[in-house]
């Protein structure tokens, strides 16, 4: 049906604004099962496993994201998202640079919040301790582009 993963996707949304994770997993795998080439479901599935905090899983349904529509800065917000709260904080810093270079302007705020903290708009965190694997090269697609 064209412009059902959109639908999905929305549906899936207001599941997990509702704190119905379940039932919002349950509809980003059926988008994901009924259209795998499209972004937004890809997408959708990762943004659950980011406000479940399960970050090593989000960043590989965001590598898919960013395989499908690599110009997507949002995307790659997303992933920076994942890699601080494992404690990548150089590789966050690099995909937060290339989401404000793809068009995504919400990431000056997530840099400031990195290499200033508490003089950005947004709260300063506690630092996450460096989790292994910092460092590794990221799923396919995912890399900044080199050049």
């Amino acid at each position: 049906m064209p412009g059902g993963s959109r639908t999905l996707y929305h549906l899936g949304r207001e599941y997990l604004y509702q704190n119905r994770a379940d039932q919002a997993i349950a509809v980003a795998e059926r988008c994901l099962a009924e259209y795998p080439a499209t972004y937004d479901c890809h997408m959708a599935r990762a943004s659950i496993h980011l406000h479940l905090e399960e970050y090593r899983q989000a960043i590989t349904r965001l590598a898919s994201a960013i395989v499908l529509r690599p110009e997507s800065g949002t995307a790659r917000h997303h992933l920076g998202v994942a890699l601080e709260n494992l404690g990548c904080l150089d590789e966050a810093r690099a995909q937060y640079r290339l989401a404000l270079k793809l068009g995504f302007p919400g990431a000056v705020h997530r840099l400031s919040r990195l290499d200033t903290p508490g003089r950005g708009l947004l709260p300063p965190v506690k630092p996450k301790r460096r989790m292994d694997g910092c460092g590794e090269p990221l799923p396919a697609g995912a890399e900044p582009p080199r050049g």
